[in-house]
């Protein structure tokens, strides 16, 4: 994954390839975090936010957050970067 990159090609929990509008990227912690929209179709669109890891050669992949206080820092995060744009 490219951060300058405006879409990327991900799987969804069905299996299914889905294009996702990258909104921004984050640290925190130390970890990357992209954060990113799934259109469920021409009216609706999901937020999403997934942690971003290197593997041993520096190519980037994108893996679900799966422990739920990780999960609680990032949303929270998140959240006040919404906040202070309004």
């Amino acid at each position: 994954m490219n951060h300058e990159e405006e879409t990327f090609t991900m799987l969804d929990e069905f299996g299914t390839e889905r294009e996702a509008t990258i909104l921004n990227v984050v640290e925190i912690n130390n970890q990357e975090y992209v954060v990113y929209s799934i259109s469920k179709n021409e009216e609706e669109e999901s937020i999403f936010a997934s942690k971003i890891i290197k593997d041993a050669s520096g190519n980037e992949d994108v893996i679900p957050i799966t422990d739920e206080e990780e999960k609680r820092i990032v949303f929270d995060a998140i959240r006040d970067i919404i906040n202070d744009l309004d």
